[in-house]
This record gives C-alpha cells, structure tokens and sequence, in this order.
C-alpha cells in the first residue's frame, strides 16, 4: 500500500522534503511510518519521539484529517492512499 505524507514548517526542514510517498505493508500502523520515516536520524528521532517511545508532544499527525489521538495514536492502523500529515503544535489569537 501507499501512504502520502506532508511536512509542514519546522517539519519540512527536520525531514528536508515537503511530501513523500511511502511503501509500506498491510497491517502497518501510524507509528511504524514515524520510524520509517525518522530511519536512523537522530535529529528527526528527537523531533518525533520521546526517549520513551512515545510521540513528543511538539508534533501533530493527521490521518485523513483527524487527529491520531481519535484513531488509536500511534497504533492507529494505516490503509491505502491515506493521507498523513505532520506538523507542530499551532497557537493564536
């Protein structure tokens, strides 16, 4: 199956691209394509990990446009031609 997946600002620079497209197998979740994506990066590592293994919060990931903490977090299960996007925590007023 393919997954696309959007950086956006400080996301685009970690991961040094805008969007990807990523192969992956059936049966694979949100966070098995974090740890694809991350390879053995350090940098991105920190960025989207804690020591832990759990997602930091300073990054927000969408599936389809829901928030992944809707959808089972980083076990939600991914399908083909999902939409995922990755960016940091957003503030305003």
């Amino acid at each position: 199956m393919k997954v696309k997946v959007k950086f956006f600002l400080t996301f685009k620079t970690i991961f040094e691209q805008t969007e990807a497209e990523v192969e992956l197998k059936d049966g694979h979740k949100v966070k098995d394509l974090l740890e694809i994506l991350c390879g053995s990066n350090e940098k991105r590592q920190k960025a989207v990990f804690e020591p832990s293994g759990a997602l930091r919060p300073t990054i927000n990931v969408l599936r389809n446009g829901q928030h992944i903490d809707f959808l089972g977090g980083l076990q939600a299960e991914l399908g083909d031609g999902d939409a995922i996007a990755i960016f940091p925590p957003m503030a305003g007023g």
